[in-house]
């Protein structure tokens, strides 16, 4: 997810989202939680050390299709094991709980609900079950809208003095001309390094109306950015390009000072909805 330059604690890191250079100071992650029904997160001891290489363990126990190396499209009633929630960020109107993620009909969603004076909903991640360095990375997904609405489909490790981010989709999903025009309207694309980050900005259609794919593809000299199927944003910075491997990350996040705060607008029950994702070499 899209992050400024403040860094996290040297413990497991977690994640900044930022809109840009010169834009304002997202919340930044706090140490790695477990997951809980009643959306309080604890503390875990979870190394944060960046993986030297990607765990086997896989999304399925069926053989993969021909030519992947991850496949879920959320077939059954549960989610897979190998989607766990380690990360957490400051500064945001939500916590997350286990309970906000749901399998059906071929469909993941989470789902941002109000809980008191605040929300409830869920980060979903790969750190400790599967990682890769390079590839092509996929997800068929269709946005929610509202005030404050913030999903996202990442990658992210930290640990040891060194940081990694590629950001494959984020959006400040508020209603269209909202929030300064940072809105359902603007995809947004990351890579950042320690000290660093440089941003590639979409404008178009109000995403939330359909199902749309947004993947990216990262190689050692370039890391590109695709809205179904077209490029939309190129990165060829190699002395930053990430080069150790990654996990997926899929959130919905609420509030912060970047997408802006919900409001009585905000529809609660909000979800974002994944049809499937992908990866391959």
């Amino acid at each position: 997810m899209r992050i400024v330059a403040i860094l996290a604690a040297l413990v497991l890191a977690g994640v900044v989202l930022a809109l840009g250079s010169g834009g304002p100071a997202p919340p930044h992650l706090t140490p790695p939680p477990a997951a809980s029904d009643s959306g309080n997160a604890t503390t875990t001891s979870a190394s944060d050390a960046v993986p030297s290489a990607p765990p086997t363990t896989t999304p399925r126990l069926t053989p993969l299709p021909s030519g992947y190396t991850f496949y879920d499209d959320f077939d059954g009633d549960a989610l897979s094991p190998s989607w766990i929630q380690h990360f957490d960020f400051d500064g945001i109107e939500n916590t997350w709980a286990s309970s906000q993620a749901a399998v059906k009909d071929g469909v993941l969603s989470i789902t941002a609900s109000r809980a008191g004076d605040g929300w409830v909903s869920q980060l979903l991640d790969t750190k400790t079950t599967w990682t890769q360095r390079y590839g092509r990375f996929d997800a068929r997904m269709k946005l929610p809208r509202g005030k404050g609405l913030w999903p996202a489909f990442w990658s992210y490790a930290a640990g040891n003095g060194r940081e990694a981010e590629i950001d494959t989709m984020e959006v400040c999903a508020n209603p269209v001309g909202a929030n300064d025009g940072n809105d359902v309207s603007l995809l947004h694309n990351t890579v950042r390094w320690v000290g660093g980050q440089d941003d590639g900005d979409t404008r178009g259609e109000d995403l939330s109306l359909d199902f749309h794919v947004y993947a990216v593809d990262w190689r050692p000299d370039h890391v590109a950015f695709f809205l179904d199927d077209r490029e939309v944003w190129r990165f060829i910075d190699r002395e930053h390009i990430p080069d150790v491997p990654l996990p997926l990350i899929v959130n919905l996040a609420v509030g912060g000072s970047w997408c802006g705060p919900s409001d009585a607008t905000t529809p609660d029950g909000a979800a974002l909805l994944v049809d499937w994702i992908r990866a391959r070499e």
